[in-house]
């Protein structure tokens, strides 16, 4: 279940807020906010495979001598910003 939240939020991009709501309706699973923000630092808390891999991937990213970001832009009153 904890894979399911972490999916709407940061998979689907589901508000926090709006994550307890959704799992209640469609699975009858009822969580609040405040679990699901508990069990995602246990989750990642130092010395856990989450937080190895992402130290992994930190250090990493931190070595390559070239990194490619989104440069999606946005547009602000209608003019591209």
């Amino acid at each position: 279940m904890l894979a399911d939240t972490q999916y709407l939020h940061h998979g689907v991009g589901l508000p926090e807020r709006k994550v307890p709501d959704v799992l209640h309706h469609l699975c009858g699973v009822k969580i609040t906010q405040s679990a699901f923000n508990q069990a995602s630092k246990r989750t990642t808390a130092a010395g856990t495979p989450m937080a190895a891999a992402y130290t992994q991937i930190k250090d990493a990213v931190q070595a390559s001598p070239v990194i490619h970001q989104d440069d999606t832009g946005w547009r602000i009153n209608g003019t591209q910003a």
